[in-house]
C-alpha cells in the first residue's frame, strides 16, 4: 500500500521525515493511511513528553459518521511498537485527533540533521532510493541529492518567498529553506521564526 494517500498540509516534516515510517512495516502505512490526515510535525508546543526518540505528530480529522478511526485505527496504533501517544483536540470549527509514532532508530541521525536544515545528508543514497521511489516525491528527492532542477526550484522559491531577483548562479550550502516553527511546531504562535 502507497504511503502517500489521503496527503496532509505539505511542510518538510512531510516531505523529509514522514517517509521514514515505511520501516515500520506495511500494516503501519495501511493505518497511516485510514483517516484524513490534517498535519504532520515535529512537536507540539503544548504538550510535554516523556518520550526519549524522536517523533512525528500525525494530526487526524476522524469521519464523525464512521467510527472506523476510533474502532480500528487507533487500537492499531496504541498497540503497534512505533506508538508514542495520542490525545483529542477541541478546537471552535471541529474536533481532531493527535497520534505520535516514533522515527525509526536508524533514521534518528536522519532526524538531527532535520533540524539543523541538512536535508542533503539526512540520507545515504540508498535510503533516498528506498524512501523517495514514489514519482509523488521527485523534487522532494531531487532537493536530498541536490539536482540541478533542485537548485533551480530554490533560486525560484527564493525570489518568491523574499522578493528577490537572485539569478541561477547562486551557490547554497541546501536547496531547501531551515526551519519554519510555525509550520512544523503545533500550537505555536510564532510569526516566520526560523528554527536551525
Amino acid at each position: 500500500m502507497n504511503i502517500l494517500e489521503k496527503v496532509p498540509k505539505i511542510n518538510k516534516t512531510w516531505k523529509y521525515l514522514y517517509l521514514t515510517l515505511k520501516d515500520w512495516g506495511p500494516e503501519l502505512i495501511e493505518a497511516l493511511n485510514r483517516g484524513e490526515k490534517v498535519k504532520v510535525g515535529i512537536k507540539d508546543c503544548l504538550v510535554t513528553t516523556m518520550e526519549k526518540d524522536p517523533l512525528i505528530y500525525i494530526e487526524y480529522k476522524p469521519d464523525m459518521y464512521h467510527k472506523n478511526f476510533y474502532n480500528t485505527t487507533l487500537p492499531f496504533f496504541r498497540g503497534h511498537k512505533a506508538f508514542a501517544s495520542d490525545y483529542p483536540i477541541y478546537k471552535d470549527d471541529c474536533d481532531t485527533h493527535m497520534v505520535t509514532l516514533k522515527i525509526p532508530k536508524k533514521y534518528h541521525i536522519a532526524y538531527e540533521q532535520f533540524l539543523k536544515g541538512k536535508y542533503s545528508t539526512m540520507y545515504s543514497l540508498d535510503e533516498i532510493i528506498d524512501l523517495y521511489s514514489s514519482p509523488v516525491f521527485s523534487q522532494y528527492k531531487d532537493t536530498l541529492l541536490k539536482t540541478p532542477e533542485a537548485k533551480y526550484r530554490f533560486i525560484e522559491h527564493l525570489n518568491k518567498e523574499f522578493n528577490s531577483n537572485f539569478t541561477h548562479t547562486v551557490e547554497s550550502e541546501e536547496y531547501e529553506l531551515p526551519l519554519k516553527t510555525e509550520e512544523e511546531y503545533f500550537n505555536n504562535k510564532s510569526d516566520k521564526i526560523y528554527v536551525a
